[in-house]
This record gives C-alpha cells, structure tokens and sequence, in this order.
C-alpha cells in the first residue's frame, strides 16, 4: 500500500512497522477517536508538522514495505 497524504492513519497504523513511525512522528494517539477519521496530512498539520515534514514522513512509511 502507497501512503499520500490522504491515507487514512487508522488504516496505516495497520502495519506495526509504520504505527511505529507514526508514534515516532508524534502521533502517540493512533488509539484516540481522531485518528479513525483523519488522513495522515490532518494528523501530522495537527501535531505541528510542516508540508516539508509531512513530505519526508511520507517518505518513510513508504520505504518500509
């Protein structure tokens, strides 16, 4: 699965391998009801990441298939 920004973060955190960057990004709240409604562009802009971040975050999840 190719994650863009707006895979939905429920659905990454799937893969305990991109739930762990995910947690590592500063989305310790992969559990709280936001995050079941929520793209991963919404998740990280609301935990303060820039476009930037978001951009290599991305990157990240998508090397670890």
């Amino acid at each position: 699965m190719k994650v863009t920004r707006e895979s939905s973060i429920e659905e990454i955190a799937q893969d305990p391998k991109k739930a762990e960057i995910l947690i590592d990004s500063g989305l310790h709240c992969l559990g709280c009801m936001a995050s079941h409604f929520e793209n991963i562009e919404q998740g990280l802009k609301g935990h303060g990441h820039s476009d930037e971040e978001i951009d290599k975050i991305i990157d990240e999840l998508n090397s670890t298939n």
